[in-house]
């Protein structure tokens, strides 16, 4: 298949409810500058009959049994040919294809973008040194350059996708965070946000920069915590 710019992939198991509008959200976009991959765990709830309604418009449509949502997103890498990989998971929306600024920045590693949450609030990208506390970069916004190392540690069962920017951080990858456009609608109801999880954000820095910035990550998280709880009261 002829190269293109950016491999959309969108990764689903079992959510028949939303699988829809994720799809029209992409499909919306002329495909002249990317493709489009679906990658589904084995679904028995009807999500792969509403996907087979578009199978004329896909690129890539693979459904079977995996190891969870990473080892998904793995699979669809390595079904991409764009210059840059990009996911928009079930539930979340596209917004917008930034092509001038990748095709701008196309020696970067990763080009994040602005991203608008269901909360109503938006995240801004910014790539330095808070990258080594939490993640800077959603992964809604993230466009990133395909290579043979662009892949997800299957050890991380929630923020993978955390381990993966802080890599190329490390690593003196080059990244770029814009402030506009907004590419993507995030749906908070993902398992990246139940607090059960995140003991895993301090296990992702200590295996990355170490036990002093996993401390300074426990006080960032902690102050911002009670800065919450003062807010409410």
């Amino acid at each position: 298949m002829k190269s293109k710019l950016i491999s959309v992939i969108t990764v689903v198991y079992n959510n028949v409810e939303l699988i829809e509008d994720t799809i029209k959200s992409v499909l919306s976009y002329e495909r002249d500058s990317f493709e489009y991959i679906i990658i589904d765990g084995g679904s028995t709830d009807g999500t792969v009959e509403v996907i087979n309604k578009y199978l004329d418009e896909i690129s890539t449509f693979i459904t079977e049994k995996d190891k969870g949502i990473y080892d998904a997103m793995n699979k669809g890498i390595s079904h991409s040919n764009g210059t840059f990989v990009y996911f928009i998971n079930c539930g979340d929306r596209l917004l917008n294809l930034p092509i001038k600024e990748l095709s701008d920045n196309i020696s970067n590693d990763i080009n994040c973008f602005p991203v608008e949450l269901s909360s109503g609030k938006k995240l801004i990208p910014s790539n330095g040194f808070m990258l080594k506390l939490k993640n800077t970069l959603p992964h809604q916004g993230c466009f990133y350059k395909k290579s043979k190392d662009l892949k997800y540690d299957l050890d991380y069962k929630v923020f993978s996708d955390f381990n993966l920017n802080q890599q190329i951080y490390q690593k003196k990858g080059k990244i770029c965070a814009f402030s506009e456009p907004v590419v993507a609608f995030h749906d908070m109801g993902g398992i990246s946000h139940d607090k059960k999880y995140s003991k895993e954000i301090f296990k992702v820095v200590n295996n990355n920069f170490g036990v002093k910035y996993k401390f300074f990550s426990w006080i960032y998280f902690k102050n911002r915590g009670l800065i919450h709880r003062f807010k409410n009261i």
